[in-house]
């Protein structure tokens, strides 16, 4: 019990602040927290990424703007080394150029190797880029992925403009943005 408490402790305190994304992205929610066993899934990249083993304790937040939209979730994991999935993220970004993120529904085209710099002092960091076309035709959604300690966090950021390129260049630009603030608060847990 001692365990699990320190995991939603730190899973909590690895939450960037409410207000950290004013004006641009006003905090909308938190998700609550919540603890799984068995595989419990950490993203959805050319089918679920899993934690084999152990539990894992899940923190979420989301910023709903005009101007930028993002969430960032923190996975508190017992038995499994966060930058191991990071680097099974990596692999499969590289190797899976689409699929369907929902049976029945469009596929996702994959854009591996996110030009978002890497945070200093983390154990590993990835980013990528989607075309979501399963939420709507063009929509670009890209994820940074961070390993430090046993945290697994992946912070997201998503937008759709008919010109596919301009959107995808902003909805980086606004990754970018996020990242650091993100990194700040896992490296302060």
């Amino acid at each position: 019990m001692d365990k699990w408490n320190a995991s939603e402790r730190k899973a909590k305190a690895a939450l960037a602040a409410k207000d950290a994304l004013e004006p641009n992205g006003p905090w909308q929610e938190d998700r609550p927290m919540t603890e799984q066993r068995g595989v419990p899934v950490v993203l959805r990249l050319c089918g679920p990424v899993q934690v084999e083993q152990g539990w894992m304790v899940t923190e979420g937040r989301i910023w709903v703007g005009k101007l930028m939209d993002a969430s960032q979730y923190v996975h508190a994991l017992s038995d499994v080394k966060p930058r191991d999935l990071v680097e099974e993220i990596r692999t499969r970004a590289r190797d899976c150029p689409q699929y369907a993120h929902r049976d029945g529904m469009p596929e996702r085209a994959v854009h591996p190797d996110a030009d978002v710099p890497a945070p200093s002092g983390l154990d590993d960091f990835y980013a990528y880029c989607e075309t979501a076309n399963d939420r709507l035709p063009g929509m670009q959604h890209c994820t940074a992925i961070m390993a430090r300690d046993d945290l697994l966090v992946t912070t997201h950021s998503w937008g759709y403009k008919p010109d596919i390129r301009a959107a995808r260049a902003e909805v980086l630009d606004r990754l970018r943005q996020v990242v650091p603030i993100v990194a700040d608060a896992v490296l302060a847990a």
